[in-house]
């Protein structure tokens, strides 16, 4: 994703431009790079998808074991295995998301 550098302390506290937004779903539809003034508008981009979903990432019948074992590594891989291959490359895919924010946010 190329977007400006900001702080991102805030980052989901706040909306993104629509038309920045209509960007990024653009981008994404044509494996384009994603080129935005805000990365606002990227993290509102990731919401609405989520929101949108008929099925959460984790679906609710493996919500509690995900909860239970949520501090420990290799029963939360083992658990995430079960898991609907879709669903788990969306998990995986918000992970990966999460992790370049962060190492671009320092």
């Amino acid at each position: 994703a190329v977007v400006s550098t900001q702080s991102t302390g805030d980052l989901f506290l706040y909306g993104g431009s629509n038309m920045d937004m209509g960007a990024v779903r653009d981008a994404i539809d044509t494996n384009a790079p994603i080129r935005v003034s805000s990365v606002h508008s990227v993290a509102e981009s990731l919401i609405c998808f989520l929101d949108s979903l008929p099925e959460p990432v984790i679906p609710y019948e493996n919500f509690p074991q995900c909860l239970e074992h949520c501090n420990h590594f290799t029963n939360s891989r083992a658990i995430l295995k079960t898991i609907e291959f879709s669903h788990r490359n969306v998990f995986k895919y918000v992970c990966a998301f999460l992790r370049e924010l962060l190492a671009n946010s320092a």
